[in-house]
């Protein structure tokens, strides 16, 4: 089983919202307070609990006692790294981090990246941002990230070289690679900081990842506009091959026009017999007004090229098509209905996120009931039905 941490960016991110949100999630603010302290940096970070449109999160500030805090470039922030006792992979990543805002100052400005020196971001709050979210990961056991599409708003902004568009130039350099979507707006709302992070430890997740959510933490923003709750979404989950089995699936499927009804018949057998949980034949026109058959099979990835290898042995297909599909799969545990033919086995299903619940009688049980009395099967089904009815109007 491993740790993946989802950056769920819908209304932004920025280092102090994925401080809040890892606090939330469990790490505590002390850890990262006691590495400043044993370096002797002025600089510590609180947080609170704050509710944001009814939403519980954590906001988090960072206080540094600079009077004068100058514009560090990176061989100020490698330098304040070494300082600290940390352990070689969070250094590393700490480093990467740093590394990534100065290559984007560098082509924004054109020069290299030893001339680079940082104006908004070049304070301890940054620097404290950036090792409290890679302590943070590591302390909660984070294996992988993935992240969301960056938000990016309308408008201007202020920053030291003038007023520029929104989003600022290093953090749409940063995103580069990722996708990204504009709200409307007004304001910023991915900080270069918050981009540094996310672009160096995640990957932008995929329509067909799934995973078991294990917990959640919401970091506040600064602002709280009245529209919208301005939280970034943190969300642990556990990957398991359980999850990847119950939910991600692969459909193979082809076009027949040359195949007999008995190939194609025991081409779904085959399938069957092969572990594929489901496979069916479907009526086509094809080219030239001809019918045909689509023969299609769901399998699980591990089992999907040996469905292909059967479907290519058994039947004339000239070539087949694959693609992954997600199934929401419903809770199903076995029943008795009694229809006064006797009682026959059914199957109760339930769909919790809906709040949906069904019984569905065996089809084949129907038939046994029916052979031993000697009625029609019919008259078996409509008794079950009336029975399941009877019973429910008394629940």
């Amino acid at each position: 089983m491993s740790r993946t941490l989802l950056f769920e960016m819908s209304a932004g991110v920025s280092g102090d919202m994925i401080l809040g949100g890892l606090f939330a999630l469990g790490f505590d603010p002390e850890i990262l307070n006691a590495v400043l302290r044993e370096t002797k940096l002025p600089a510590s970070v609180y947080s609170e609990t704050v509710m944001v449109h009814g939403v519980k999160s954590m906001r988090v500030r960072v206080l540094c006692l600079e009077a004068n805090p100058p514009h560090r470039g990176l061989k100020d922030f490698l330098s304040l790294l070494e300082k600290n006792r940390l352990p070689p992979a969070v250094e590393k990543t700490a480093e990467n981090i740093f590394r990534r805002l100065a290559e984007a100052e560098a082509e924004i400005h054109g020069i290299p990246i030893e001339e680079v020196h940082f104006h908004e971001i070049g304070g301890l709050d940054t620097f404290v941002d950036v090792l409290g979210a890679v302590l943070g990961m590591q302390h909660l056991g984070v294996e992988k990230c993935l992240a969301t599409p960056f938000p990016f708003g309308r408008g201007s902004l202020k920053i030291a070289h003038g007023v520029l568009p929104e989003p600022a130039p290093a953090t749409l350099l940063l995103t580069r690679g990722f996708p990204s979507f504009r709200t409307g707006w007004e304001g910023e709302h991915c900080t270069p900081t918050g981009a540094a992070i996310v672009t160096t430890v995640a990957q932008p997740v995929t329509p067909e990842w799934t995973s078991i959510l294990n917990a959640v933490g919401q970091g506040a923003g600064s602002r709280d506009p009245v529209d919208r709750a301005n939280v970034l979404r943190l969300c642990l989950y556990d990957e398991t091959t359980a999850a990847d089995a119950a939910f991600q699936m692969c459909q193979i499927e082809c076009n027949l026009d040359n195949a007999t009804p008995e190939q194609v018949a025991y081409a779904v057998e085959c399938l069957f017999a092969a572990g594929c949980l489901d496979a069916w034949q479907e009526s086509i026109v094809m080219k030239k007004g001809r019918l045909g058959v689509k023969l299609s099979a769901l399998a699980t990835p591990t089992l999907r090229d040996e469905a292909m290898r059967i479907i290519a042995t058994e039947t004339p297909a000239g070539g087949l098509r694959w693609f992954p599909v997600r199934r929401h799969v419903s809770h199903k545990k076995s029943a008795n209905i009694d229809t006064g033919f006797g009682a026959v086995e059914a199957k109760e299903i339930v769909f919790p996120a809906w709040g949906l619940q069904r019984v569905q009688p065996e089809y084949e049980s129907l038939r046994t009931t029916a052979k031993e009395k000697s009625v029609p099967l019919r008259k078996v089904q409509e008794a079950a039905t009336e029975s399941m009815r009877n019973k429910k109007g008394k629940t």
